[in-house]
């Protein structure tokens, strides 16, 4: 719990200390100025390709889910809405933990399946970011710090799904694995053992090459619709840098997003967009900084809107998707301990955070 305030306060801490440093160095007259030039009738064209891509990523988590679940896409695109506008309003990241919540109220879904799907999920995202980051490079005079960022995450991210294939391909030997810590874990070793079996039973899907090799495209297109977002707000402000640029601008506030901040990833989000604009297109700082703001402000606020609105129309709160109390239709639902729930999917979100 201690560990949890100390990640807060960093982080509440690294965005005000970026907020406060963009603030004395931009011209904020001069950025509301370029936001009033900007072309507005490409946002909601940005705004409709940023859905499309939440739907890639809802058909994305499908195909890592059960074969047998009867959740239709649709429905998993609400909890995909959901799970990020609670990420983006609640410190911590926590809109994992909203996911697992309504998945499991919805189809009576294991924590441990769940979880399988959201860790593989983000370490696919993760290797398909760095993919493009590095792509993007091939074209763009990036300098030395995104080529190391491309080159370390890569590593990181390939060794994640290296494990995470290995466990999938060796099943038995991870559910030995997993039983062995269960067995030194203090408390709630049964429990513990059941999310960790279940953990590695969902891992299934990943065995299958074939399907595998589809995942990863079936990412790839999602990302690149994605920053298709950040291209089309490009136009807008008639920045240069094409496509590409995009694609860099795009992979690299993403990762920024992997460092403690407020919700909202306020500061971090921001500050690297900016930077990168800056440094590589000679763009205009108050240009760059009202490019950001505004991309922020699109990835960010319909999301929360949407989230909001599922979440009303389900007659649901953020303390029940949150876990912190349920209804009565999953009262003999499977319980799982809040802080073993809490390090996965924390582990899981902070791989790569889709902004």
């Amino acid at each position: 719990m201690k560990s949890r305030y100390v990640q807060l306060l960093l982080g509440f801490g690294i965005s005000v200390a970026l907020v406060a440093s963009l603030l004395r160095i931009v011209d904020l007259g001069a950025v509301v100025t370029a936001i009033g030039l900007a072309d507005i009738r490409l946002i909601p064209l940005a705004i409709a390709t940023y859905l499309i891509a939440m739907l890639i990523r809802s058909l994305v988590w499908r195909r890592l889910l059960p074969v047998t679940l009867t959740v239709s896409t649709f429905a998993l695109l609400q909890m995909v809405l959901v799970g990020f506008a609670v990420s983006y309003v609640m410190p911590l990241r926590v809109g994992e933990i909203a996911r697992a919540f309504m998945l499991r109220n919805r189809a009576g879904v294991n924590y441990g399946t769940v979880i399988a799907s959201l860790v593989a999920e983000r370490v696919l995202d993760g290797v398909a970011v760095t993919g493009i980051l590095l792509l993007s490079l091939l074209f763009l005079p990036a300098g030395r710090f995104a080529l190391a960022l491309g080159g370390v995450l890569g590593v990181i991210f390939v060794a994640a799904f290296g494990v995470l294939m290995v466990a999938a391909m060796q099943p038995e030997r991870a559910s030995r694995l997993v039983h062995l810590v269960a067995r030194l874990s203090p408390v709630q070793r049964t429990k513990i053992d059941r999310l960790g079996q279940n953990f590695v039973h969902a891992l299934e899907p990943l065995r299958d090459w074939r399907r595998m090799a589809w995942l990863l495209v079936l990412v790839t297109m999602g990302w690149l619709c994605q920053f298709a977002v950040f291209y089309l707000l490009m136009l807008a402000f008639n920045l240069s840098g094409g496509f590409p640029m995009a694609m860099l601008g795009g992979s690299v506030a993403n990762f920024a997003t992997l460092l403690p901040s407020a919700p909202g990833f306020v500061g971090t989000f921001d500050a690297a967009l900016i930077k990168l604009f800056v440094e590589i297109q000679n763009t205009n700082l108050n240009a760059a900084a009202a490019y950001a703001l505004v991309v922020h402000a699109v990835l960010v606020v319909p999301v929360v809107v949407l989230g909001a609105f599922i979440l009303w129309r389900a007659d649901l709160s953020l303390g029940q998707v949150l876990g912190g109390a349920r209804r009565p239709a999953v009262a003999n639902a499977e319980t799982v301990p809040a802080g073993a729930l809490g390090s996965a999917t924390r582990a899981a979100t902070r791989s790569v955070v889709m902004s």
